[in-house]
């Protein structure tokens, strides 16, 4: 082999380890995240699900997910860890009045609805600052799920300040036993 063919496999070797690494990194800092909201009861989140007129969610949608949604011209890319009736996501985005990429986690609630799984978010938090509520400028998610009798999956979001968006979804993977 040549000296540049080996170049480029240590390069596209090192590409999938970073990004292996990477991927590795955000899931343990969902699990993290996610400990230390599981703190909510079954009973909890059915209460929140009633508060918004909605079920307690009944279907399987444990594992790692990708929810990508644009507003305006800017692209969100929400990584969510869902175990049961509850989660946590780590949205990315660049802020264009900061100059920087931001990074907002939140915890989720899953629910059932008429048009299919609704999953609520609660407080947004900015990664970097610890900024929340009022202080922050980001709006919680709520995405809403449902499979047609096609099968294709149809997702939006409608966040806690009525801004709509179509939304793409990956399933990742599931949980780790």
């Amino acid at each position: 082999m040549t000296t540049g063919t080996l170049f480029m496999r240590s390069c596209i070797i090192r590409g999938k380890f970073a990004k292996t690494l990477t991927n590795t990194l955000l899931g343990i800092m969902l699990v993290a995240f996610l400990a230390v909201l599981g703190s909510a009861d079954a009973h909890a989140q059915t209460g929140i699900c009633r508060q918004y007129g909605f079920q307690e969610n009944r279907a399987n949608f444990n594992g790692y997910w990708e929810m990508g949604f644009s507003t305006g011209a800017t692209r969100h890319i929400a990584k969510l860890l869902i175990k049961g009736n509850s989660g946590a996501s780590i949205t990315e985005y660049y802020d264009s009045n900061l100059n920087r990429k931001r990074r907002i986690k939140q915890a989720l609630v899953l629910c059932q609805s008429t048009v299919g799984v609704v999953i609520l978010g609660f407080r947004p938090t900015d990664m970097d600052t610890n900024q929340t509520g009022r202080s922050l400028t980001y709006s919680a998610d709520n995405f809403v799920i449902s499979r047609q009798p096609d099968g294709k999956v149809v997702a939006f979001n409608r966040d806690d300040s009525g801004t709509l968006a179509q939304v793409d979804v990956k399933y990742l993977r599931g949980l780790d036993r």
